[in-house]
C-alpha cells in the first residue's frame, strides 16, 4: 500500500513570521494562518495552522512574507510527540511547506516582488494564473 501525506492550505498568515537559526546555523521559519469559515447557524469560525519551512526557502520567505497576506501552502503534515518539563505528554501538529504561493496582496494592498532569479519553490500568483500540481 503506498502511503501519502501532502497538505495544501490557503489562509492569510497570522502574525509576522519569525526567522531562527538551529544550533548548526539552519534557518527555520516559523507562521501561521488562518482559514474562516462559518457554521450552519452562520457563526464566524477561524482556523489555525502551524507552518514550518527550513533551509533556503526559509531565508528567502522571511524577506517576502507579512502578516495578513493570503498564502497557498503545499507541503506534509507532521506530528511530534513529547513530554513537556512537568512530564506531560504534549502533541504538536504542523506543516512543513515545500511551496508556498502568494495569491494576493497584504492588507495594505502591496503585492510581493519577487526577483527573477529567486525560485526556491516559490511562484508568485496573479488573476491570471491557473494553479496547477
Amino acid at each position: 500500500m503506498m502511503n501519502l501525506n501532502e497538505v495544501f492550505l490557503t489562509g492569510n498568515i497570522g502574525k509576522k513570521p519569525e526567522i531562527k537559526y538551529t544550533k548548526e546555523e539552519k534557518p527555520v521559519l516559523t507562521f501561521s494562518i488562518a482559514q474562516n469559515s462559518k457554521t450552519k447557524d452562520d457563526k464566524k469560525i477561524t482556523e489555525w495552522y502551524n507552518i514550518v519551512v527550513f533551509d533556503k526557502l526559509a531565508e528567502t520567505l522571511s524577506l517576502y512574507l507579512e502578516a495578513g497576506m493570503p498564502v497557498l501552502v503545499k507541503g506534509v503534515l507532521k506530528v511530534n510527540n513529547y513530554e513537556d518539563k512537568d512530564k506531560n505528554k504534549r502533541t504538536k501538529v504542523y506543516i512543513v511547506a515545500h511551496k508556498v504561493i502568494f495569491t494576493g496582496g497584504t492588507k495594505e494592498s502591496k503585492t510581493a516582488e519577487i526577483p527573477e532569479d529567486v525560485n526556491f519553490g516559490i511562484v508568485p500568483a496573479t488573476d491570471d494564473d491557473d494553479i496547477n500540481f
